[in-house]
């Protein structure tokens, strides 16, 4: 069968026994930056109206 270059790419990245280190290690950043990005108490968010 001839595969693409997205068939190649998947066949590589399924039979990598680094496929799931890259996931942890991407939900580790994800959950780092997470919950070291300050948070405002009240943010100001202004609303505009119409008449």
């Amino acid at each position: 069968m001839n595969l693409g270059i997205s068939g190649r790419l998947t066949r590589a990245t399924i039979a990598s026994p680094l496929t799931p280190l890259f996931l942890l290690a991407a939900i580790a950043v994800g959950l780092l930056a997470l919950f070291s990005i300050p948070r405002e108490e009240e943010p100001q968010i202004s609303v505009s109206t119409s008449r």
